[in-house]
Parts: C-alpha cells; sequence; structure tokens
C-alpha cells in the first residue's frame, strides 16, 4: 500500500486557462520533479533493480570480463580529468551480450566520456580500473531498460495488439482524410453533383396521413 503526504499545493485553477503557456510549463515543472523524488525513493531503486535483474535472466545477460579489462587498461591516466577524448585507437571489444544485441566499447567509451557527474569525482591521474566500474554498472543498467523498451511487442502480446490496433486506426484515419474529408473539401462542384444525381434515393417515404378540420366561426 502506498502512503502519500501532501506537503504544498497549487492551484492551476488560478492561472488563465487563456495562459496556455504557463500552464503547460507548470504541469511540465510538477513532473519533472515528481520523477526525480520518485527515482531517489530506494523502493524505487530496489524495484527498478528487480526489474533489470529479471530482463537480464530472461535475455542471457553476460559480460566479456577479459574484454572490459582489456579496454579499462587501454585507458589514459587522464580519463578522470574534464578535458579526456576519446582516442581513435581505443580497441572495439564486445563487452556484453544481452538477448542477441551486442554492446562494445566504443559506445561505452563515449557513455564515459558523457558521463561527466560520476566520471570526475575522481580526481586527475585515477586510473580507469578505478572509475569504470560504477560507470560500466550504470550504462548497463541504462541498455537493459533500452533493450526491454525496444522488445515490449514481442515480450508482452497483449501490448503487441494494442499497438496494432492502434497502428490500424491511424492508417485507417489518414486514408479517410485523404479520400474523403480533404477531397471533399476542395471539390465542391463534385459535391453538388453527387448531391444533385443521389438526393432522391434519401427522401422519407410517406409517414403519416394528415385530416384537417376547419370550423369555421361567425
Amino acid at each position: 500500500m502506498a502512503i502519500f503526504q501532501n506537503l504544498s499545493k497549487r492551484d492551476l485553477d488560478g492561472i488563465s486557462s487563456k495562459n496556455k503557456p504557463e500552464r503547460r510549463r507548470t504541469i511540465r515543472y510538477s513532473k519533472r520533479k515528481i520523477k526525480v523524488l520518485l527515482e531517489s525513493d530506494s523502493r524505487y531503486q530496489y524495484a527498478r533493480s528487480r526489474v533489470i535483474d529479471r530482463i537480464k535472466s530472461n535475455n542471457h545477460f553476460q559480460v566479456n570480463d577479459q574484454n572490459l579489462k582489456n579496454f579499462t587498461d587501454a585507458l589514459p591516466t587522464d580519463v578522470a580529468s574534464f578535458s579526456w577524448e576519446v582516442s581513435p585507437e581505443l580497441p572495439d571489444l564486445e563487452l556484453f551480450r544481452l538477448g542477441n544485441s551486442s554492446y562494445t566499447s566504443k559506445p561505452f567509451a563515449q557513455y564515459l566520456k558523457s558521463n561527466t557527474q560520476e566520471r570526475l569525482q575522481y580526481p586527475n591521474g585515477t586510473p580507469g580500473s578505478v572509475i569504470v566500474p560504477a560507470i560500466f554498472k550504470s550504462y548497463i543498467n541504462d541498455k537493459v531498460i533500452e533493450f526491454e523498451q525496444g522488445n515490449l511487442s514481442k515480450s508482452y502480446p497483449e501490448f503487441r495488439n494494442l499497438m496494432r490496433e492502434y497502428e490500424e486506426g491511424i492508417l485507417l484515419f489518414e486514408i479517410t482524410r485523404q479520400s474523403v474529408w480533404d477531397r471533399a473539401s476542395s471539390d465542391s462542384v463534385g459535391l453538388k453533383a453527387f448531391y444533385n444525381k443521389n438526393k432522391s434515393a434519401y427522401m422519407w417515404n410517406e409517414r403519416a396521413m394528415v385530416n384537417e378540420v376547419h370550423r369555421q366561426i361567425h
């Protein structure tokens, strides 16, 4: 059972309905704030960890420890500095596999470069063998979630059927728009000719008999 505590309240009705940009900014800000609060909660982290472990187990996740060591050993001594750049000479080795997908070291090197928040926590000169493990774990977790999102239709038949209905609905709407509504709105002459040709087919037959009674008042 989840328990929520209302810490503060901002009435969106206080923002004029005409000021839609302000309302959208407020909703986006609130959404980001709630997301950050949820993701920082230990229960969220535990649940996410369990999901990642399940995806790994179901898709035969395996790390190539030797290739990871070779990649780590090839990193320069300035890997912990802001100015470090990924060398094209770094080997492109398979670091791990998930399902039928192979993940190599060059994309991970770019991830390592862009993840300054974790990488720059270490003093300059820290060897790659100290820096890489924690960031590599974050990279794996991100890729596992990305893998699952890309295979939702395979893992969940109900979701696949829902997406197919959605796509077919969009296709039907687009065909109807092009073949009926757009054509009708731009062909007033054709519409009038169609009406004159077919209007008798849509006339009601006699539906009632009416007797009129007239009374003359003197």
